[in-house]
């Protein structure tokens, strides 16, 4: 019974470090077409 609840818990801490990742990458893409278009002015600092 505790090795499923530990099993669930370790799966939804992956998906959500998963997710923070894809966050990351989305804004440091962002980030670098921003500095592309605005190269002139520095972008925004989230």
């Amino acid at each position: 019974m505790l090795a499923i609840e530990v099993n669930q818990l370790l799966s939804v801490c992956k998906y959500a470090i998963l997710v923070q990742l894809k966050i990351a990458l989305y804004i440091s893409k962002l980030r670098a077409f921003c500095s592309l278009l605005y190269s002139d002015r520095p972008c925004f600092t989230p």
